[in-house]
């Protein structure tokens, strides 16, 4: 029988383990009705699980009523004894046995066979035999027969699982070299990207491609905490899931806190969730699991939807940390999203590197304002957004009065902290979405786009109130004072910046003759 069905396995490379328990046990059953090991009829094949505890019923014969993946735990039953003992088990009534089980219901087995299969002296399963009719005590020959045909079939059965194993092995080996691959195309594309914003998006967008969705979230505060950069989720899919939920499903939003097991910055190593779902039973409390399996299925979290997440690390800086998600993801993924994780790392650390340069390109080093360049530049692009979207300018020129006193008498040091101090000045009396620049020397200059006509006069008291304030509250060697021009132009008109600033310039030293005049 051995010899058979080991022949025909040798020309069935491709069969799956299950494929082969099933030809093994049928044909061994074939044999034993034809009377070459006993007359029973009825049989069955458990195999020991992964956990070493618990077998399951992988192949039946002729038992009426289906119990294929039926477990028992070792010790329980007739095959679950002769597991645990590693030896056969002959139960000659199982009607009146004492140790029989529930779980075959009323099933009529009468005498019974336990005979365990044995690889490298470790029980690997059971060959169940049994009779409803057939009471007769089983010969010394027909169990040296069986244990024979036990030994035989456990030697090729742990054959088929090692030739298995080796087969899964290859598979997802080239599965790794394939999702290397494809993770290394897409973070190759993102090198060239500099704007963060835009290379998150390309790269949420190319990993939807593969069926896997990105969070990426960063360092809050300096005490570890995180927030929500990037999710690639579709913003009108979540909205209609938080509608089901009638709440809102906090750490999936840019600049969430986040407040569910993402955050593995603490030991920087990467972490596998096997159920995504489990992930959001701290935000989501207290709601039916129903609705929120139904609420998270329409953005594509589902119960088979495994999650990766990784710490994103530069020059042993840990930054902020990526999560990715899908059906398809493995625990064995995460040395492919490891690799990734670390160019993604590169490529948002270049991308706040040129940032950074560029924003010094724009920006005064003393006061921390916009410098000239980079007034001209926002400047230009508010006043294409203001016709564009019809509403008016106000463009505001400043000059610190009695600057180059302050500079003779006191020192360029102290001019450089009224320069500073004027820059504050500024910008509590202005807005945080005015543009506010250090044009020149002492020179300022603010543009601010407007729905309304501007109160000229309300400006000018705020800017008197705010300077007066500062005066009193602060022992400076000087007493600090702002000129202004205002320019003001209302939505319609057609806007030119040179025209704005000379206008502006000469109304702010029409105001500072004015001063000098009653001074």
């Amino acid at each position: 029988v051995i010899s058979r069905i080991t022949e025909q396995f040798s020309f069935e490379k491709e069969f799956e383990q299950k494929d082969f328990i099933s030809l093994l046990f049928y044909m061994g059953m074939v044999s034993i009705q034809g009377n070459i090991l006993t007359n029973m009829k009825l049989g069955g094949l458990y195999l020991l699980e992964p956990d070493g505890e618990t077998l399951r019923l992988e192949v039946e014969h002729q038992i009426s009523g289906s119990y294929l993946g039926a477990r028992l735990k070792l010790g329980q039953g007739a095959a679950g004894q002769a597991a645990q003992n590693g030896e056969p088990l002959v139960v000659n009534d199982y009607r009146t046995w004492e140790h029989r089980v529930p779980v075959f219901g009323e099933q009529e087995f009468r005498r019974i066979i336990a005979v365990p299969l044995k690889a490298r002296g470790k029980v690997i399963g059971v060959i169940n035999l049994g009779d409803d009719q057939v009471q007769a005590p089983v010969t010394a020959e027909e169990m040296r027969l069986l244990r024979l045909f036990a030994d035989q079939a456990a030697i090729v059965l742990e054959k088929v699982r090692l030739l298995e194993a080796e087969r899964a092995k290859a598979q997802e080996l080239q599965r790794s070299n394939q999702l290397i691959a494809a993770l290394g195309l897409v973070a190759g594309r993102l090198q060239a990207n500099l704007d963060a914003d835009q290379l998150m998006s390309a790269l949420g967008a190319e990993l939807l491609q593969m069926g896997i969705y990105l969070l990426i979230a960063h360092h809050q505060t300096e005490q570890g905490l995180m927030s929500v950069r990037y999710t690639s989720i579709d913003t009108l899919a979540l909205a209609e899931a938080e509608k089901m939920l009638q709440r809102t499903i906090r750490g999936l939003h840019s600049g969430d806190p986040i407040d569910h097991s993402v955050d593995r910055m603490g030991d920087r190593r990467p972490s596998f969730t096997q159920n995504l779902l489990s992930m959001f039973d701290p935000v989501l409390g207290g709601v039916p699991q129903d609705q929120v399996r139904q609420a998270l299925r329409l953005i594509d979290i589902q119960e088979n939807s495994a999650a990766i997440s990784l710490p994103l690390v530069v020059k042993d800086r840990a930054f902020g940390s990526l999560v990715v998600w899908g059906k398809a993801l493995r625990e064995s993924d995460i040395p492919a999203f490891n690799v990734f994780s670390n160019h993604v790392a590169a490529a948002l650390e270049n991308a706040r590197l040129y940032n950074e340069i560029q924003k010094l390109a724009i920006m005064d080093e003393l006061t921390g304002l916009y410098n000239r360049r980079g007034f001209f530049a926002l400047a230009q692009q508010n006043l294409q957004l203001a016709q564009r979207v019809k509403k008016g300018v106000l463009l505001i020129f400043a000059d610190i009065d009695g600057m180059k006193e302050i500079n003779d008498t006191l020192g360029h040091q102290t001019g450089d902290q009224a320069l500073v101090d004027a820059a504050g000045i500024l910008r509590v009396t202005y807005r945080s979405a005015d543009i506010i620049a250090r044009v020149g020397g002492d020179e300022f200059a603010i543009l601010a786009v407007l729905s309304t006509r501007p109160d000229e006069a309300a400006l000018s008291e705020r800017l008197a109130e705010n300077l007066e304030a500062f005066n009193a509250a602060n022992d400076r060697p000087y007493v600090l004072s702002l000129s202004t021009g205002m320019s003001a132009w209302p939505a319609g008109k057609a806007l030119e910046l040179d025209k704005l600033l000379a206008e502006a310039d000469v109304r702010m030293y029409a105001n500072k003759r004015a001063k000098k005049g009653t001074g």
